[in-house]
């Protein structure tokens, strides 16, 4: 379908002063038209209303690839419990994984805390006012910087996330593939010269919330749209073919062993490395590149080698499969017991690397753990 309805749909790629001139007489009306709408029918959202480039930095972290109704609570709280980034510096890098358990890619909340430990040491704990300043900081990257510099300090800059593309690219009818890189390039200079040298930041956020809630990926709401009469897409009833993506790499799997051992009461949990998926989490031993079943007597052969560990008893708990965007789970899980936690235990591998550290606890949420781990310890009952 997509291909055949964009047959007669022009090539974007116009010479730049073409393009300017298309996009200076497109500029104002469509700020215009923005503005004015996000004013009525923006979402009251914890982070709207406020320039605090601390809130505005947070939350953008926060947002991405995760919708806005699970970030709402997870950033409320988080930002009860560090309401300046001297306070999120000061915290324990566990103690920010706990807070941010759940709201899944780890990886942020590692790199928020890394940061903010980095603008207190070396800026006295004040953010930069400029895109090229802000992007200077560990973790922030074009978008986030554009975010901070124009919702934060007014600073004309553009953003473009999945949202601010799949606009542009129905607003300007662009048949291009988005994940091509000179795509990507093309959009940004595009979202660049659209950006209003005043009120930049609330444009920016009425451009993204325009693609959230009406430009959709799919069904957009065409008659809702404050700028329906200036797109293209819809000129060309293209709005459904529009943009145009490569389908992506089927995602690859691994294959997981997970022992969940008890011990009077306590289960062990292991440190993974940091680094990587999951980083600094704490799991249930975990050992990967294990692909045929695994009888009992296998599972616990594993036990004792890699972790120095003799059980009594070991019984299998349904397997389960975790989804990532570009990799698949699938674990086979054993539940083991013995009598007491013994004092110590050799440190086996990971798939990325040696597990830090083991603890024997009550509850998994005694420790910073992912929702695998929360997932499997939900099995046993």
């Amino acid at each position: 379908m997509q291909n055949k309805d964009l047959q007669n749909c022009p090539p974007s790629r116009f010479s730049p002063s073409m393009r300017g001139k298309k996009l200076a007489l497109l500029q104002k009306s469509l700020s215009h038209r923005l503005i004015s709408w996000f004013s009525a029918h923006q979402r009251p959202l914890p982070w709207r209303q406020t320039t605090d480039p601390y809130l505005i930095w947070v939350s953008e972290i926060m947002l991405q690839q995760t919708q806005v109704a699970t970030v709402v609570p997870y950033f409320s709280r988080f930002i009860l419990h560090y309401p300046s980034v001297h306070r999120l510096a000061a915290a324990p890098l566990e103690e920010v994984l706990s807070l941010w358990a759940g709201l899944g890619y780890y990886s942020r909340a590692t790199r928020l805390h890394r940061c903010a430990k980095f603008i207190c040491t070396y800026r006295n704990g004040r953010f930069p006012s400029t895109r090229t300043e802000l992007m200077a900081l560990p973790g922030i990257g074009r978008y986030t910087a554009g975010a901070i510099a124009s919702i934060a300090f007014g600073q004309s800059v553009p953003v473009l996330d999945g949202n601010v593309i799949r606009v542009l690219t129905r607003l300007l009818a662009i048949p291009d593939d988005i994940a091509a890189p000179v795509t990507h390039t093309l959009l940004w200079a595009i979202a660049d010269q659209l950006v209003p040298s005043a009120h930049a930041g609330t444009y920016n956020q009425a451009i993204m919330e325009l693609g959230a809630t009406v430009c959709l990926p799919r069904h957009p709401h065409c008659g809702r749209c404050p700028v329906q009469g200036l797109c293209l897409a819809h000129r060309r009833s293209l709005q459904n073919a529009l943009p145009v993506k490569t389908a992506a790499p089927r995602p690859r799997k691994s294959h997981c062993l997970t022992v969940v051992i008890e011990a009077a009461g306590k289960f062990l949990l292991l440190k993974r490395p940091p680094g990587g998926l999951w980083s600094s989490l704490w799991e249930f031993p975990t050992f990967h590149t294990i692909t045929e079943p695994t009888t009992a007597n296998r599972a616990a052969h594993i036990i004792r080698s890699a972790l120095g560990l003799y059980v009594n008893s070991i019984r299998p708990i349904s397997p389960l499969r975790h989804q990532l965007t570009h990799r698949t789970f699938e674990y086979q899980i054993w539940h083991a017991r013995m009598d007491m936690p013994p004092p110590g235990l050799s440190l086996p591998d990971c798939d990325r690397g040696q597990y830090q550290d083991f603890a024997w606890v009550h509850a998994v949420a005694e420790r910073p753990c992912g929702a695998i781990t929360r997932k499997i310890r939900e099995r046993l009952c």
